[in-house]
C-alpha cells in the first residue's frame, strides 16, 4: 500500500512538472487528440489485466498444479497459438470489414470474460477445466483488443517519438502495478510458499 501511495504522489508530481516545463518530457496537449487519449487508456488496461494473468497462470500451474516451469510454459502454448492465429487472420479481416471501435469494444468485453473464468479457479481444479478454457477465451480477446487499440494510438495525432514514449511506459509499468498485489495473493490466499500438490493430468 506504501508503495501503490508513493507511485501516486510521483505520478501527480511528474504529471505537475510537465504542465510548466519549457521542454516537457510528454507534452500534456498530446491527450487532447481524444483517440490517442483512449488507445493509451485501453493499452494501458490491457497491460495490466493481461502481464499478472500470466504471472498468476505460471504461479498456479507450478504451485497449485505441480508443474514443473518448462511444463507450465508448454501449457501456455495454446493460448500463445490462438493469439497469434487470430491476430493474423481474423482481427484483420473483422478491422477492414468494420472499422476499428467494434472488434475493440467485443475483444475488450471477451478479454473481460476470460479473466472472470479464471476467478473460478479452485486448488483442486486441473488444467483442462480450470485453465485451458479460460486461457483461450482470454486469448481470444486480446487478439481482437490490441489490435485496435494500437492503430488507434498510430493515427490518434501527437509526436511520434511521444508515442513512443507513452508505448513504452504502457509496457513497463502496468505489468509492475498488477503483477504486485495480483502475484501476492490470488481469490484471498497466498500463492507463495504453498506447497505443490502432485501433477494432476486433465
Amino acid at each position: 500500500m506504501l508503495a501503490l501511495t508513493g507511485a501516486v504522489v510521483l505520478l501527480t508530481a511528474f504529471v505537475a512538472s510537465q504542465a510548466v516545463v519549457g521542454q516537457p518530457l510528454v507534452p500534456l496537449g498530446v491527450f487532447r487528440a481524444r483517440n490517442l487519449t483512449a488507445a493509451n487508456v485501453t493499452l494501458a488496461l490491457l497491460g495490466a489485466s493481461w502481464i499478472p494473468m500470466w504471472f498468476v497462470l505460471n504461479l498456479y500451474l507450478q504451485q497449485v498444479l505441480g508443474y514443473g516451469p518448462f511444463e507450465a510454459g508448454a501449457a501456455l502454448l495454446p493460448m500463445t497459438g490462438l493469439i497469434l492465429l487470430l491476430m493474423v487472420g481474423a482481427t484483420a479481416r473483422a478491422i477492414g470489414r468494420v472499422g476499428l471501435k467494434a472488434p475493440l469494444v467485443a475483444g475488450l468485453a471477451v478479454l473481460a470474460g476470460g479473466i472472470g473464468l479464471f476467478g473460478l479457479v479452485s486448488s483442486d481444479g486441473g488444467f483442462v477445466t480450470d485453465v485451458l478454457w479460460a486461457s483461450l477465451v482470454a486469448a481470444a480477446g486480446m487478439s481482437l483488443a490490441y489490435i485496435p487499440a494500437l492503430n488507434g494510438r498510430a493515427v490518434g495525432g501527437g509526436a511520434g517519438a511521444v508515442r513512443a514514449r507513452l508505448g513504452a511506459a504502457q509496457h513497463e509499468l502496468p505489468g509492475r502495478l498488477g503483477a504486485g498485489p495480483r502475484g501476492h495473493h490470488r481469490g484471498g490466499h497466498e500463492l507463495r510458499g504453498r506447497p505443490a500438490r502432485p501433477r494432476q493430468r486433465s
